[in-house]
């Protein structure tokens, strides 16, 4: 393995096939090897398995740039997450390992959140809470703002990434997880754990509406003229 980081490195050998990333790799060699490539849109999952942190893998699958953990809720870190999140309209604790419509809201809600720190050029590791936020951001702009404003900002975020990528071609197909996570492993501490896969679909469904998308992932007109994107009409795939 450390060889192969430098061939990769140095584009040499088969490194240089590696270098594109495993899903580039993997249309090049095909005879299936695609199931091999653990990745989302390209990009590759991180070392939180998706079988145990589901509202991830679920993020995961749905979006825009694909498996990025850094932009996702982390279900194992879901009471440090609320403890700064001070509006969620969720008590109770949910096992990482659950699927389900308020594991949905659950990733609807406090992703708002997460994705913030991209859009505002902040480290996502700075324990601020959503007041603090607030704060910060009138400090340098002047802006008065609130934690609802921030929130829509990150949707709006999210939704102009979604159109983006409807634009360049993906659809609600791109939007899934490889097919080893909804599969039981062989051995290990997961090893009677997987996605199921209905569920999963049912889940992602659940997310689009919530997101003002429909079945396909699609944001619809009135999704659009809520987060004042009207003016990206044009971008949506044709009906």
């Amino acid at each position: 393995m450390v060889e192969m980081v430098r061939k990769i490195a140095n584009r040499d050998g088969a490194g240089d096939l590696l270098a594109k990333g495993s899903k580039k790799a993997a249309e090049e060699i095909g005879k299936g090897s695609m199931k091999f490539a653990m990745q989302v849109k390209g990009l590759e999952i991180p070392y939180h398995n998706p079988r145990l942190h589901q509202g991830l893998g679920l993020h995961y699958s749905v979006h825009a740039v694909g498996a990025d953990h850094g932009s996702g809720v982390i279900d194992g870190n879901l009471l440090a997450m609320m403890s700064n999140w001070e509006s969620v309209n969720m008590a109770e604790t949910i096992p990482p390992s659950e699927l389900s419509g308020r594991k949905v809201r659950m990733l609807y809600e406090l992703g708002l959140w997460k994705q913030l720190p991209n859009s505002l050029g902040i480290c996502s590791f700075m324990p601020w809470s959503a007041t603090e936020m607030c704060e910060a951001v009138e400090a340098v702009t002047g802006w008065k703002t609130t934690t609802f404003k921030l929130m829509k900002a990150g949707e709006r975020g999210m939704t102009l990434m979604r159109i983006f990528n409807l634009r360049e071609g993906f659809t609600r197909e791109d939007d899934i997880l490889p097919e080893r996570f909804f599969d039981f492993p062989q051995d290990g501490p997961l090893k009677s754990t997987r996605i199921e896969t209905n569920l999963f679909q049912e889940c992602r469904e659940i997310f689009y509406h919530l997101m003002g998308w429909d079945k396909d992932g699609v944001p619809t007109k009135a999704c659009l003229v809520g987060l004042d994107l009207e003016w990206a009409l044009p971008y949506l795939p044709s009906r």
